[in-house]
């Protein structure tokens, strides 16, 4: 499931193909793709750091998606689309992946549940397949949080992986967003050098997983990533 400021668009990642070309780095220096390689959309992601990314042979098999959203948006409505696309940079890449991910997601619609994401969120993942993998995905939502409602959102997915096996995926700043920050979303804390990166560089996205399985858990900060998926630069592995 996921909840992100996008209209119903971050859930469809198995329709894309991904080239990974990472332009002046030693360890890499090839374009490698993952994904459906007849897909329509694609994107390129620069790959950067002196780590190599991890990248799957093939990409996990999806049994069903659901969004959460406040306000969902309709894709079919022409009048939302023109709005939507008036946000997007006005960059020739950037225009056509966004009309083309439109379209998929128009294509393959969704369910999208109305509501608040702490709200939903038990009753979403009760009803989810008992044998399936739950995975939340998180993109520049939670950041936004105050204090007190992310708390509320970590202990509810805490609660639902002592349920079942979950993970938790997100791509969002340190917080407190800003100089000031401490830790990422997920509540793992920031390695030192991290922290003086944010101070120096000032906001990115940090990629973060936690994983739960059989009642453990386990967290991970993987990568540090453009909001737009422009570029990806993957960290050591740092389990918490």
């Amino acid at each position: 499931m996921a909840f992100a400021t996008d209209p119903g668009l971050a859930g469809w990642f198995p329709r894309a193909a991904e080239p990974q070309p990472p332009p002046g780095t030693g360890f890499a220096a090839e374009y490698r793709q993952v994904g459906d390689p007849g897909s329509r959309l694609s994107i390129e992601v620069e790959v950067r750091g002196e780590h190599a990314p991890d990248l799957p042979s093939a990409l996990p098999a999806i049994v069903d998606r659901v969004g959460i959203d406040t306000e969902p948006l309709d894709l079919s409505d022409p009048a939302v689309r023109a709005w939507l696309a008036a946000c997007i940079p006005q960059e020739i890449t950037a225009v056509t992946r966004f009309a083309r991910a439109a379209e998929m997601a128009m294509s393959h619609p969704a369910r999208t549940v109305r509501g608040d994401a702490c709200d939903v969120l038990p009753g979403i993942v009760g009803g989810c397949d008992p044998g399936a993998l739950v995975c939340v995905v998180d993109s520049y939502v939670s950041v936004f949080f105050s204090p007190d409602t992310l708390g509320r959102f970590r202990a509810l997915v805490d609660a639902a992986g002592a349920e079942r096996d979950l993970v938790w995926i997100s791509v969002d700043p340190l917080v407190p967003m800003g100089k000031d920050a401490t830790h990422s979303v997920l509540g793992l804390p920031a390695p030192p050098a991290l922290l003086r990166r944010n101070r120096r560089d000032g906001v990115f996205g940090v990629v973060g997983r936690l994983t739960y399985r059989r009642g453990r858990r386990e967290g991970e900060l993987l990568a540090l990533a453009h909001p737009g998926a422009t570029w990806l630069e993957p960290m050591p592995a740092q389990h918490v």
